[in-house]
């Protein structure tokens, strides 16, 4: 396989990223998840965003418990009530 030469030949640039990692699982799974252009995680990765906006200065002591109240925020829909202009 051609894309298991391509990641031999880039050990010694250590340049592996959490992308390049899977496009190799794309590549080497294609017979069974099919064509990539079939599918896509934009969801995911907006989700990620608000998750790392959630994750930002939040303790490190009480992480797990400060992390959920922030998510809970986050995510909840705006009360704010809209007033019509008169």
């Amino acid at each position: 396989m051609k894309y298991n030469a391509h990641v031999t030949l880039m050990i010694v640039f250590e340049s592996y990223t959490p992308k390049h990692h899977i496009c190799f699982h794309l590549v080497a799974n294609i017979g069974y998840h099919g064509n990539p252009d079939m599918y896509s995680n934009w969801i995911d990765e907006t989700l990620n965003r608000t998750l790392k906006a959630c994750c930002r200065n939040v303790s490190q002591q009480a992480f797990e418990g400060s992390l959920l109240l922030r998510v809970r925020d986050t995510l909840r829909p705006s009360m704010a009530v809209k007033r019509s202009r008169k």
